[in-house]
């Protein structure tokens, strides 16, 4: 679907929930994207505040541009579900590639060329997903410490971490359908999704260790990348983040794409699933950490302690 002059087009999907205290960077920063051609689908989940006027404002600025869905809320994982499905059947504006973004974040002007161009060289026959790094910033876009980070961007890492921050996450069309054959588990956001799937099914990640997005930690965030001590991250790994997080991912992955993945993943991700039957299953999960191992010590602690406390 590439257009003829070679410049590449995206749908981006926006999902808003009172967010008009930043909406309109965000919205600014889509708009002026370079040597990329644009289209904004946005839902909005149920906001109350001045975010559905700001939509409207922008959408007789631009009207070429955006469609607008106002709905009732609905949640931040199921908001982005419902535009990925909108996406997928969008007929105005047929994309070469989809992209997310977040209502108070800030992408560099030159984000989609960039991931466009990177993900352009591959066979689009294959799932295939760009990430990029990303700067912290406050509420006021101050510089907050951001940790550099590197990744395997293997199959079995993808299993008990996400890397891939949706707001820097760009996709092709085959990466979009697969994603949307099987519903994920609850507790797993539309980035970790997509991103495990892609893996699962042999397909390309390109990371970019150059930040893309001013990522913004405010007191209103849904989401964030906030900063948490190594005894707070084995703390979550036991008692808050996983309670079997992981184990459920593998489960809707091998249930929905089991006949699509290669012998190697299948075993990866059965691994995952039957480590609670036995102590024998735990620590053939164990054994097998070179497999799992990401370059994130904390990570790696934590997940010896989850499959030995069965919060895996």
């Amino acid at each position: 679907m590439l257009n003829n002059n070679d410049v590449k087009s995206v749908l981006v999907m926006l999902s808003t929930y009172n967010g008009g205290r930043f909406l309109r960077e965000q919205l600014d920063s889509v708009i002026a994207q370079k040597d990329v051609c644009v289209y904004l689908i946005i839902r909005d989940d149920g906001s109350t505040d001045n975010t559905l006027q700001i939509l409207d404002e922008y959408k007789s600025l631009y009207p070429n541009m955006m469609t607008i869905y106002k709905g009732v809320n609905i949640g931040c994982a199921q908001s982005f579900r419902n535009l990925m499905e909108k996406a997928y059947n969008f007929t105005l504006f047929l994309p070469d590639f989809y992209a997310f973004c977040d209502q108070d974040d800030i992408g560099t002007n030159d984000k989609l060329r960039i991931a466009t161009n990177a993900l352009s060289v591959y066979d689009q026959a294959f799932p295939n997903l760009f990430f990029s790094h990303f700067k912290r910033i406050d509420k006021w876009g101050n510089d907050l410490f951001t940790e550099k980070k590197m990744f395997k961007l293997s199959f079995g890492e993808a299993l008990i971490m996400n890397p891939s921050v949706g707001c820097t996450q760009v996709f092709n069309r085959l990466c979009l359908e697969k994603s949307l054959m099987c519903n994920p588990p609850q507790l797993v956001l539309h980035d970790w999704w997509i991103y495990s799937l892609c893996l699962a099914l042999s397909g390309n990640v390109v990371y970019d260790s150059n930040a893309l997005v001013l990522y913004r930690q405010h007191a209103s965030n849904v989401l964030g990348a906030k900063h948490i001590s190594r005894l707070g991250k084995l703390y979550n790994w036991l008692f808050r983040k996983n309670n079997n997080l992981c184990m459920h991912l593998a489960e809707f992955l091998y249930n929905g794409y089991e006949a699509q993945m290669n012998p190697v993943n299948r075993n990866l991700v059965k691994l995952c699933m039957e480590y609670r039957k036995t102590i024998f299953s735990r620590f053939k999960l164990l054994i097998s950490m070179s497999k799992f191992r990401t370059i994130s010590s904390d990570v790696n602690y934590g997940f010896i302690l989850s499959v030995l406390f069965g919060k895996f």
